[in-house]
């Protein structure tokens, strides 16, 4: 359930910022950043800063709790290659660094301009959130997964983007029923699960579940079907997925 209030607040803010994300996904990353506590937050892939004001109020809300995590934000700042066109340089950390200090964020949200393979090298801090919003590759995304998940505490939530896209729906399709994921979930193009030591049957069974219904909702959200057809598929993967949260 959305508190409609700081929903709406926070969406208005998330409206000034350039960048790729639902209101329910970064709804999502505030919640998640509220609760994850025992290290710090790494998001890889950062643009301009949208996610990561969503991230940074969230774990400045859970500063009521004791001090509030500490956010750090990699990205080369260059842009990806759908933004990049040939003769044009792009340069966003002046924008995030706006972003982010618009809303109270400088003493939370510490920017890492470099690539996430290379700020590995130097990063060895436990961490409670993961987020990975990189280059959408397969290798890339397997490679930021491969590097940085070893730092995620137990009970830990790695967090990934933009599933429906080729290369990160491939991988995030082999290792969320495979690897060291519990509660499993999903909302809009957003997959994440819990970290565990120990994968038990029934978080294999909720992974692969959860991995058939978010493709299930991403394909006819994406598909060429009538808008009653949609809406009925819409609401029966709500109710899966609700079911599937009982687990």
């Amino acid at each position: 359930m959305f508190k409609t209030g700081v929903f709406r607040e926070l969406c208005a803010i998330s409206a000034g910022i350039e960048g790729f994300l639902t209101d329910r996904e970064g709804w999502l990353l505030y919640q998640l950043a509220r609760r994850a506590s025992g290290g710090c937050i790494v998001e890889i892939g950062s643009w301009q800063g949208k996610s990561t004001v969503w991230i940074g109020l969230g774990a400045k809300a859970s500063a009521s709790h004791g001090e509030p995590s500490r956010v750090y934000a990699i990205d080369p700042h260059t842009g990806s290659e759908e933004h990049q066109k040939p003769g044009e340089k792009i340069w966003t950390l002046e924008r995030f660094k706006a972003n982010i200090s618009r809303n109270g964020l400088d003493r939370i949200v510490t920017p890492i301009v470099e690539r996430a393979h290379n700020a590995r090298r130097a990063f060895e801090q436990p961490v409670s959130l993961l987020f990975i919003d990189g280059a959408h590759d397969y290798d890339s995304v397997k490679q930021d997964y491969e590097l940085w998940a070893p730092l995620v505490v137990e009970g830990g939530y790695i967090v990934f983007h933009d599933t429906q896209q080729a290369g990160v729906k491939k991988f995030v399709d082999e290792i969320i029923p495979t690897g060291p994921f519990a509660k499993v979930y999903f909302q809009d193009t957003i997959c994440y699960g819990k970290k565990v030591v120990r994968h038990s049957s029934v978080d294999a069974f909720r992974g692969r579940a959860m991995i058939r219904l978010k493709n299930e909702f991403l394909d006819v959200c994406d598909g060429a079907v009538s808008k009653e057809h949609k809406k009925w598929v819409k609401q029966r993967v709500k109710f899966v997925r609700a079911l599937l949260t009982i687990l």
